[in-house]
């Protein structure tokens, strides 16, 4: 039976990951309103890299005989996965910033196309459309609710509810807003990689992405290791993401007064 607290827990859970990256967006577009292109490509390259290419790609792979047959071990199917998620992500970022987003080379562009990218990610993976199935069932009733959208989908979502631990579905949101800052922080360093011309930070970020994955995907789902440890390790992955966002203002500053001061000499 699906309690109330779980009810709870899953609207607090897609209001915190739906509220975050629209509040970050209005304040990036109140420092400039051009930054509105770049949050908007940020979303669109995660629907077409990672919803349209990538989980395709993985699923096909994955069901294959001669993968099912070869790649026993759990963990040498993490690292595949993640190598796999990382190239889609950060080829998608380096296509949003090199064929998009032209012009779009400040530190600010990395932030806001990072907040794109990763908060429609947050949005999607928050539970949202689960939330309002419940909401509706407990509103209209379950005949009601199971008419419209089949008997299938609405007993997996309950299902996947009742055997869900309701400090996870308080916690979840943090984990989001956490992989939020990662990929920020990611946006971030691959724009500087291309602006800079230093590709090895490329592979860098993609080795990020494979951390993560490998801890989320790994050590949470497979392993099921405890949410609480699961987001202590994204805490520290984001406190060094959040680090990086911050420091790396330097970074692109020199590059401005490098542009500006050439400009000038012309």
């Amino acid at each position: 039976m699906v309690t109330t607290i779980s009810v709870a827990g899953l609207i607090f859970n897609s209001l915190i990951c739906f509220l975050v990256p629209v509040v970050i967006s209005i304040c990036l577009l109140k420092k400039d309103k051009e930054l509105l292109s770049t949050i908007i490509v940020g979303v669109l390259i995660f629907f077409l890299f990672q919803l349209a290419l990538k989980i395709p790609l993985c699923r096909l792979i994955s069901s294959s005989s001669f993968y099912d047959e070869k790649v026993k071990n759990i963990w040498l199917d993490s690292i595949i996965m993640g190598i796999l998620y990382g190239i889609f992500g950060e080829m998608g970022k380096i296509f949003g910033f090199k064929f998009s987003l032209k012009n779009h080379n400040k530190w600010l562009d990395g932030i806001a196309l990072g907040v794109g990218y990763g908060g429609i990610g947050a949005i999607y993976s928050s539970g949202l459309n689960e939330a309002f199935l419940l909401i509706l069932t407990k509103v209209k009733g379950f005949e009601y609710t199971e008419a419209i959208v089949g008997q299938e989908k609405l007993g997996a979502v309950l299902d996947k509810l009742e055997f869900m631990n309701n400090i996870e579905l308080f916690i979840k949101p943090l984990n989001q807003v956490l992989f939020m800052v990662i990929q920020v922080a990611l946006s971030i360093l691959i724009l500087y990689a291309l602006n800079n011309k230093k590709y090895i930070y490329i592979f860098i970020a993609i080795l990020f992405d494979l951390i993560i994955y490998i801890v989320y995907i790994n050590l949470f789902i497979e392993l099921d290791w405890n949410v609480l440890s699961i987001s202590s390790i994204l805490l520290i992955l984001a406190g060094f993401s959040m680090i990086f966002i911050v420091k790396s203002e330097k970074l692109f500053l020199v590059k401005d007064r490098y542009i500006k001061k050439k400009i000038n000499v012309l």
